[in-house]
């Protein structure tokens, strides 16, 4: 399958070779791996970031958006394996967040090396919470507006960004509605979760977040941060303190 290499599926922003642990970001719904670029210097040292590049936007714009859960994460999977081993920890925001989960479940049963941490950001746990539906191009903005924070003043009256948001958006949106959870009970991952949750969030209020107790098997905290539901715009800072702070003992033992 085309464009599944880790150099396609991955942006590094820090770290290299040597590092001693690898934490890896998946953007939200529209979002791209430019968003974590700032990260890097807010982590400890000996930490390598990655950011997945979803295809469709940024350097990979000329490429089709996936929306197919299955596909995308058999085509990250296929990346993954191209990347050295080392202990690594998944961070996702919103869709982001459902992904991580279902990426690092997949190469727990299979590998049986799952991450050390999962950290999961404004997102429903997967199975749970409502199902996002598709938005007419000329609703797109009063869209954002009201559940997301709005479009950055920049790129509002940009007729061809809004354009190829609107492509996005409906591509990852679908990649929801084709989500099935596996049968029984959801697996819980062998590593602890923390959860963000933004304290103005009109989509996924910070209670509805309290699922993801059930996917792990070693205890889940949450944390408010200010902003609504893409507070990880602006205020990512403390986010990344927080991360920060349960990666550190990693790297000393």
């Amino acid at each position: 399958m085309p464009f599944s290499t880790a150099a396609s599926w991955f942006r590094q922003y820090s770290g290299g070779d040597h590092s001693a642990l690898r934490l890896v970001c998946f953007p939200y719904a529209g979002g791209a791996a430019s968003l974590f670029r700032g990260w890097g210097s807010r982590l400890p040292d000996g930490v390598e970031l990655l950011a997945v590049q979803y295809p469709g936007r940024e350097d990979r714009r000329r490429e089709e958006p996936v929306g197919d859960m299955d596909e995308l994460l058999d085509r990250l999977r296929g990346a993954w394996a191209e990347l050295p081993e080392v202990p690594y920890a998944f961070f996702g925001h919103s869709m982001g967040a459902m992904v991580a989960y279902e990426l690092a479940t997949r190469l727990e049963r299979a590998t049986g090396q799952g991450p050390v941490h999962l950290f999961v950001s404004a997102a429903y746990a997967p199975g749970t919470g409502s199902v996002p539906t598709e938005v007419p191009p000329e609703e797109l903005a009063e869209h954002i507006d009201r559940y997301f924070g709005g479009l950055p003043a920049e790129v509002r009256d940009d007729e061809a960004w809004v354009r190829q948001l609107t492509l996005l958006l409906a591509a990852d949106f679908a990649l929801y509605r084709s989500y099935r959870p596996r049968p029984g009970a959801p697996w819980r991952l062998g590593a602890a979760i923390t959860g963000f949750a933004g304290d103005q969030d009109q989509v996924v209020p910070a209670a509805d977040m309290a699922s993801w107790a059930d996917r792990t098997a070693a205890g889940f905290e949450l944390r408010n941060e200010p902003g609504a539901h893409l507070f990880i715009r602006e205020g990512w800072a403390p986010v990344v303190d927080a991360v920060s702070a349960v990666l550190r003992p990693r790297l000393l033992g």
